[in-house]
């Protein structure tokens, strides 16, 4: 991990680790999740010199991190099998998970890690496809078109809970009680054949260009040792075919992404279109009510923010994650007109 300081108005961090950003303590300590070696990385911006490491309590096929808290206890969600056609509301061939929220935490008399539930919802609508990398297929979920999506983020001591059918945020202790709730910022968007036509052509991209998962190079090498090659590359023509399977909603969902920044701010990411090369950032404040908006082109990804500063991620040429630390006052939202 080095840093790379381009000067401007903007400071570039560049994250050689294929790990997922997942949470912050503040002001400046950032929690990067690597799911192949199950482990969080946990360094300050202002010292990426100093690296500490945090053990993951559970296995990162079996649960998603969601954010760490202040005494090291780790929430996460925990999907527990599909529900197909659940209330008859789901396209044609789709599915949602139950999804548990779990809270570990350390116990009082040892090193190891307690868990407990403290809620339930569902999960993404989600079909599940069949994707070829050589002589192998790997049978994985695959969001639907225009899917309705559940989003958590960790907000200090409490969690937000969002799915985008219910119109709403559910604010949650972290026992699992509701502390409040708000109404979910924007508006559902009608969608037509072209711009459903052209989703399923970015995802196609999406998919290819996307690298391999993380049991593949495992699956790879066993197979290899008996002597069967198999590519990492998905099949092109394949996948497109798959992908013309995968359900479309004739209504988008108003937001896509929910995270809270260091200042307790809670952003929204307005669902973009396949025509949208920008996307807007709604922020509010911790009971929901709208403060500012902020236009991000859409390759780049809102991660955090405190006072008049961001920080984004984009892809470099290489394929690496470019953080990028930007003042609000330099970001115009002409684009999101």
């Amino acid at each position: 991990m080095h840093v790379v300081r381009p000067g401007g108005d903007s400071t570039t961090f560049l994250i050689e680790t294929p790990g997922r950003l997942v949470d912050r303590e503040q002001p400046h300590r950032v929690h990067l999740y690597e799911p192949a070696r199950d482990l969080v990385l946990s360094f300050r911006l202002d010292d990426l010199a100093s690296i500490d490491t945090i053990a993951v309590p559970f296995a990162p096929f079996e649960a998603d991190m969601i954010g760490i808290f202040p005494d090291g206890a780790v929430m996460s969600t925990r999907k527990s099998g599909g529900i197909p056609g659940w209330s008859g509301a789901l396209p044609s061939g789709a599915s949602r998970d139950s999804v548990t929220l779990e809270l570990h935490r350390r116990h009082r008399r040892g090193s190891t890690m307690e868990h407990e539930i403290v809620g339930s919802t569902l999960g993404d609508e989600v079909m599940w496809l069949d994707f070829r990398y050589g002589g192998f297929t790997r049978t994985a979920p695959e969001p639907v078109l225009f899917g309705q999506r559940l989003l958590v983020a960790r907000a200090s001591d409490e969690v937000l809970v969002a799915r985008t059918d219910l119109g709403e945020v559910r604010v949650i202790t972290r026992d699992g009680g509701e502390a409040r709730r708000f109404p979910m910022p924007g508006e559902p968007k009608d969608v037509s054949a072209t711009q459903t036509a052209a989703e399923r052509d970015r995802r196609v991209q999406a998919l290819i260009s996307r690298p391999g998962p993380i049991e593949l190079v495992e699956v790879m090498d066993i197979l290899g040792g008996m002597g069967r090659a198999v590519s990492p590359e998905l099949d092109e023509e394949q996948v497109a075919q798959e992908i013309a399977r995968l359900p479309a909603n004739e209504v988008a969902p108003p937001i896509d992404r929910l995270l809270v920044d260091a200042d307790g701010r809670i952003w929204a990411r307005m669902t973009p279109m396949p025509e949208d090369s920008a996307v807007l950032w709604s922020a509010h404040d911790s009971n929901g009510r709208h403060r500012f908006a902020l236009c991000l082109p859409r390759d780049e990804e809102l991660l955090d923010a405190n006072g008049l500063r961001v920080l984004t991620r984009l892809r470099g040429q290489e394929e690496q994650d470019l953080l990028t630390v930007k003042e609000l006052g330099a970001i115009t939202n002409d684009a999101c007109s």
